[in-house]
């Protein structure tokens, strides 16, 4: 059995074991295959649903941080394609149903978000993409509640919880 750590170091960036009802439950490093993939931190919440933070720079040298530069909103349309094509096949269907910025000039942790609407032959259910650059590398959350009713707020706590993390 693998005792996962109270605090995560990903890429320069420092990342807690729990973030609300959400335990990380599994690291995964895609550098030594595939350099520049960085990491995925995958939580889970019994109550809550599911949660991935993807650490990761593709290989380039300096990626400005927060989510408005072009290269930040370009991995922001890839993100989101990614989603698409994953849900693409008979019977299952994903599309953004909005996309918005969080945040405030104030703010050192600011975010381009999508919502998608995942759909399959038994249910629908949202699905929140979170996308920012810190430390030269993107950061990548996706969050999936198990309640679609409270999706956006269960994503809007997790992000919230997690952007300390981010804190160069």
């Amino acid at each position: 059995m693998n005792i996962i750590p109270e605090h995560i170091e990903a890429r320069g960036m420092t990342f807690l074991k729990h973030y609300g009802t959400f335990e990380l439950c599994e690291i995964l490093n895609f550098e030594p295959e595939h350099p520049g993939l960085g990491c995925a931190l995958q939580y889970f919440s019994k109550k809550e649903g599911k949660a991935t933070i993807y650490v990761y720079n593709k290989g380039l040298g300096e990626i400005p941080n927060g989510p408005v530069s072009e290269i930040a909103k370009l991995e922001l349309v890839l993100a989101g394609r990614d989603i698409v094509n994953k849900h693409s096949s008979p019977g299952c269907s994903a599309e953004v149903v909005k996309a918005y910025g969080i945040g405030s000039p104030t703010n050192k942790y600011d975010f381009s978000c999508a919502e998608f609407l995942i759909r399959n032959e038994t249910k629908s259910y949202l699905s929140i993409l979170f996308i920012t650059a810190s430390n030269n590398n993107f950061v990548k959350v996706r969050v999936t509640p198990t309640d679609s009713a409270y999706a956006v707020d269960t994503a809007m706590n997790f992000i919230a919880n997690v952007a300390p993390s981010l804190c160069e």
